[in-house]
């Protein structure tokens, strides 16, 4: 069940959710198919970012070795932070020396 908070009212936009699926579904993987083929030589199909929970089905109709992080639409944030976090490391290491 998806929902929308609006207003203070909790409303279910499903219907709304599955039409819009429904609508972009075979282009989307149609472009993933000419893109990838079969995506034999990928271990696994890592499926994160802001639209995650909602293709991660999608994405699994066509390659089985799909899976999703915990908080996919955090894995943008998670990453800067890791290349922030080895820069500044990096700078204090040269710093010192």
């Amino acid at each position: 069940k998806k929902e929308l908070l609006l207003a203070g009212q909790s409303i279910d936009v499903s219907a709304s959710v599955i039409k819009a699926l429904d609508a972009v579904r075979a282009d989307f993987l149609g472009k993933l198919k000419a893109k990838w083929g079969d995506a034999r030589d990928l271990a696994r199909i890592i499926v994160v970012g802001g639209g995650a929970y909602l293709l991660k089905d999608v994405v699994n109709e066509l390659y089985k070795h799909t899976v999703t992080r915990e908080a996919p639409e955090m894995a943008n944030a998670r990453g800067m932070l890791k290349i922030g976090m080895r820069q500044y490391l990096m700078s204090k290491a040269t710093a010192q020396v």
